[in-house]
């Protein structure tokens, strides 16, 4: 496991980096526990990017924050297989966490979530990932049962 399970609350997934720049473990705002992963990218159409993989059927869900100080043009969003779920951007002050849960379809599908810094020239955009958790259409917990159970990578 990495410093980042700790952070999102979740033991069972594994989770990678990607993108441009790697996230962070940030114990100053957190949603659940003491930690959450913090997202920032290093300039313009670059990315900070957390990957995993999951087997459903099932649901993901998870708490997400961004504060883009002023600018709209950056976003932070979640992928499934490669393709858009959701996304969230704008102005959060005081921050604001908003949970989200995505129904997964049979078989192992890969996750991302990724942080997009877009062209207003402010570079002190962030986005944050906690409390994340899949649960398998049995009923079983992603943060208590087997890694061959539902989840694999």
């Amino acid at each position: 496991m990495t410093i980042f399970n700790d952070a999102v609350d979740n033991q069972i997934l594994v989770l990678t980096t990607g993108g441009d720049a790697d996230p962070t473990v940030d114990v100053s705002e957190f949603h659940t526990g003491s930690s959450s992963v913090k997202f920032s990218s290093p300039g313009y159409m670059k990315n900070s990017k957390l990957l995993t993989q999951v087997t459903g059927p099932g649901t993901l869900t998870f708490w997400w924050a961004v504060d883009c100080v002023g600018g709209m043009t950056d976003m932070f969003e979640v992928e499934v297989d490669f393709w858009p779920v959701d996304m969230i951007y704008g102005l959060n002050d005081p921050l604001v966490w908003i949970q989200k849960s995505i129904s997964v379809s049979d078989g192992v599908h890969d996750v991302a979530w990724s942080f997009w810094q877009g062209d207003d020239g402010v570079e002190n955009h962030s986005g944050w990932l906690d409390g994340v958790v899949f649960i398998s259409a049995s009923g079983k917990s992603g943060r208590g049962f087997s890694l061959s159970t539902s989840m694999r990578l």
